[in-house]
């Protein structure tokens, strides 16, 4: 027979129980306009407002990563406050031009500007956005031996678009 140790035995004691976790807030659905930080303090989208002083109050973004959004529900511009840091944001979703017209979910407990600000950011999936494949033009000219203009057929081979997961990307 074994003995228990203390910790097992006070584990035994503990009281389980199972809780909903009930969301009481609300999910909104947003386009990323633009990002603003030390790095493009200002921006189109909101209107810098200055106090008596001369101190911006809104619209100027000297520090942190402010997302600026338009809210598909309340239809307005907005800003939301990345809370993780620059480097994640830069390693997972890259520079600005990647980030800018993304979708987005915000999770926030109501529809007022301060929880909004403070809202958790969830991306969106872009499973919906297409792209060209690109197994759609294979050369052949190296097995067969034959001399072939390989820039002429494969842009013949992309006159029909294909269909797969991705961005679409436009020619010129």
């Amino acid at each position: 027979m074994s003995r228990r140790s203390i910790i097992s035995a006070e584990r035994q004691k503990n009281h389980y129980e199972s809780l909903n976790n009930m969301n009481t807030g609300i999910v909104i659905k947003c386009t990323i306009l633009d990002v603003c930080g030390a790095h493009n303090p200002v921006t189109p989208y909101i209107d810098v407002m200055i106090n008596k002083e001369g101190i911006p109050t809104q619209g100027f973004f000297g520090s942190g990563i402010h997302f600026i959004v338009f809210d598909h529900i309340n239809k307005e511009m907005t800003n939301v406050v990345w809370k993780k840091s620059n480097d994640e944001l830069r390693t997972c979703y890259g520079s600005d031009s990647n980030i800018i017209g993304r979708e987005i979910s915000l999770h926030c407990l109501n529809n007022d500007e301060r929880s909004i600000r403070n809202a958790v950011i969830e991306w969106q999936r872009e499973d919906d956005i297409l792209f060209e494949r690109e197994t759609s033009y294979i050369s052949l000219s190296g097995i067969s031996g034959a001399t072939v203009n390989d820039w002429e057929s494969q842009m013949k081979a992309f006159e029909q678009a294909g269909i797969g997961k991705g961005r679409r990307w436009s020619r010129p």
